[in-house]
């Protein structure tokens, strides 16, 4: 059964998530979470949940591995979560469309300077 670090990365992974992304959206810095996948330390328990949210994941398969709650997961269940990760997904793109937007606001005034 895979370990706790090894459910990080694979949750961050399948969440097609940088550590960066992953950083910026809990709150720690790079060195502290790829301590957390590489298994040097255990997340805290505020974290961990906050990842479990960002991931889409529940906190006790991040603790425990245990897939069975995703085969318990009724229909309306499961469309509840895949509806999460989508709205998850939608505010990525905005906040990426918002930083695009500036970039192009940036680079515009650079060269009308």
């Amino acid at each position: 059964m895979p370990t706790l670090h090894e459910r990080l990365k694979r949750a961050r992974e399948d969440n097609e998530l940088s550590v960066t992304e992953v950083c910026r959206i809990i709150g720690v810095k790079a060195d502290s979470y790829k301590k957390w996948e590489s298994g040097a330390v255990a997340p805290r328990a505020n974290k961990l949940l906050m990842l479990a949210g960002v991931f889409n994941v529940a906190p006790a398969w991040l603790l425990d591995g245990d897939d069975e709650y995703l085969q318990a997961l009724g229909r309306d269940q499961r469309i509840a979560q895949l509806r999460q990760r989508l709205d998850h997904m939608q505010a990525m793109q905005n906040r990426m469309l918002v930083m695009l937007d500036e970039l192009t606001s940036d680079i515009d005034e650079v060269d009308n300077a």
